[in-house]
């Protein structure tokens, strides 16, 4: 976590974001990462895929 707060700088939105993925587990951040994909029309199984990761 602390290496991707030094990433993404005093970026407020990646602020927010980090905040709202704390202390979540891992099922609720699935479903967290799904509700937001959906809502931008993104099938994050295959967004997931282009970077070499499998979320199911």
């Amino acid at each position: 976590m602390m290496m991707l707060n030094q990433m993404t700088g005093n970026n407020p939105m990646v602020s927010t974001l980090m905040k709202s993925m704390q202390g979540k587990s891992p099922d609720a951040l699935r479903q967290m990462a799904m509700n937001i994909a959906k809502e931008r029309g993104i099938d994050l199984d295959q967004f997931a895929q282009q970077f070499g990761m499998n979320i199911k």
